[in-house]
């Protein structure tokens, strides 16, 4: 009888531990914490669904335990921020959101530097509109604006940045209407022009 007990204790006190660990593994109900075998410590955690009804997952990295807590606190502040009212915010806002959420972890600081400044001319254009109130028309007169003045590839990344944006909060049932789709970035050509003994790439819109 003192046998069973004493098992009966054991049981109960190792029953306790395995949910202390796994409380220290959550963070406010989601996403996991973990230590990589690189020696990075990971977060994961749900961004939202994908098409086909699935779990679509997520996570950042960090080089210390303090660091990722830092980063985890940061992701839950931006995410109860975004997710209540995510169509009233601004595309601005929400872009900035979404880049220290998917990107930040994943890109070099020099890729992260050039995509804030893509991020910086598509704000000009729709920084200021509800990211529920973006239209179709306000990405065209982008893509026709900067067309005029910039390189076939530099409007092709900022039309990607905007694409990007919106597929994230689409997939994660933030906004119900992607107007990317519409907008018309097919129709174009490219005409090499030979001038001086040099080929010149004049790139114009149909």
């Amino acid at each position: 009888m003192v046998k069973l007990i004493a098992y009966a204790l054991l049981f109960w006190k190792g029953f306790d531990i395995m949910s202390d660990m796994q409380a220290k593994r959550r963070d406010k109900g989601e996403g996991s914490k973990r230590l990589r075998k690189d020696g990075r410590y990971e977060y994961r955690y749900v961004a939202g669904k994908r098409p086909d009804g699935k779990a679509l997952y997520k996570s950042f990295t960090a080089k210390t335990e303090r660091e990722l807590k830092r980063k985890i606190k940061e992701y839950n502040e931006d995410r109860t921020k975004y997710t209540v009212k995510t169509e009233s915010t601004s595309f601005r806002d929400y872009a900035e959101f979404w880049m220290k959420t998917v990107k930040y972890p994943i890109l070099k600081s020099v890729s992260y530097d050039r995509l804030e400044q893509t991020y910086n001319t598509v704000c000009n254009y729709i920084g200021c509109i509800q990211l529920g109130s973006v239209t179709t028309e306000d990405i065209q007169c982008m893509i026709n604006d900067l067309s005029a003045i910039k390189a076939y590839s530099t409007v092709k990344k900022h039309y990607e940045f905007v694409i990007e944006v919106f597929q994230y909060a689409y997939s994660s049932h933030k906004i119900t209407f992607d107007p990317c789709p519409a907008a018309d970035f097919k129709h174009w050509m490219v005409k090499l022009w030979l001038w001086n003994g040099k080929i010149l790439i004049l790139i114009k819109g149909l």
